[in-house]
């Protein structure tokens, strides 16, 4: 999600988040912290990935090619992301719980 939202303000399509927007903003330490979040959540997901004895190169290349080969044969073709109906439901439930936020019980219509 993080990296989303940094690729779609960076590309300047797509929906995004601004200061103007979010709940709440880190202002202009926003970015920075972004980065780091990204980098960490990639290195993290390394490191919990791999085993720990002598297998973890073996273990990791046969990962990284399973997951290549899955990519490539299945789901690059088969993987059509959300749909606009998912993002209209998406937007109905964030009224919702902004609205209930603010101790008004109103529903959006469907």
């Amino acid at each position: 999600m993080l990296y989303l939202n940094w690729r779609n303000r960076r590309r300047g399509q797509g929906e995004y988040t601004t200061a103007k927007t979010a709940l709440w903003h880190l202002g202009r330490w926003a970015p920075a912290v972004n980065v780091v979040a990204i980098i960490w959540v990639a290195v993290i997901t390394v490191i919990f990935s791999l085993p720990p004895n002598e297998l973890v190169l073996w273990t990791f290349l046969l990962l990284s090619g399973g997951l290549t080969l899955y990519w490539f044969g299945y789901a690059r073709r088969h993987f059509t992301g959300p749909t606009p109906l998912d993002e209209a439901e998406l937007r109905r439930i964030a009224h919702d719980l902004a609205a209930l936020a603010e101790g008004k019980p109103e529903v959006a219509p469907v």
